[in-house]
């Protein structure tokens, strides 16, 4: 998956596998580590680490893509959010996930999985 700030300067997630410093654990990375690997790939973002709803609805209308850390079974899973289109009257995120591929969630279905707050990083800002 590719994320850009919009500036031209992009990074292919998929190759960052070997830029964390202490390597990808079994537990996965977190949002600061992840940060810290797309930052030196020259992709300006920035870390929330209590992002809310709203917050990622006013990020993703200002500046663009967010990557949000949402939980998944006994663990966190990162996914990207493009945006928002309403579907048939109902509202859905434009989303990339590693493991499910592109699909629009029901805004309702994350707002409430963010509803105390994720790990997030907003891309471009």
């Amino acid at each position: 998956m590719t994320i850009t700030d919009g500036t031209g300067v992009f990074i292919k997630l998929e190759n960052t596998i070997g830029k964390f410093v202490n390597g990808v654990r079994p537990s996965g990375v977190n949002a600061l580590e992840l940060s810290e690997v797309i930052t030196k790939a020259g992709v300006k973002n920035t870390v929330n680490t209590t992002m809310f709803p709203g917050q990622l609805n006013k990020a993703l209308e200002e500046v663009g893509s967010v990557i949000v850390q949402v939980s998944s079974g006994p663990g966190k899973h990162f996914i990207i959010v493009d945006g928002v289109q309403i579907v048939n009257g109902v509202k859905y995120y434009m989303t990339r996930d590693p493991s499910a591929g592109p699909r629009g969630v029901r805004q309702d279905f994350l707002d409430k999985a963010m509803s105390d707050g994720v790990n997030a990083i907003v891309i471009g800002k």
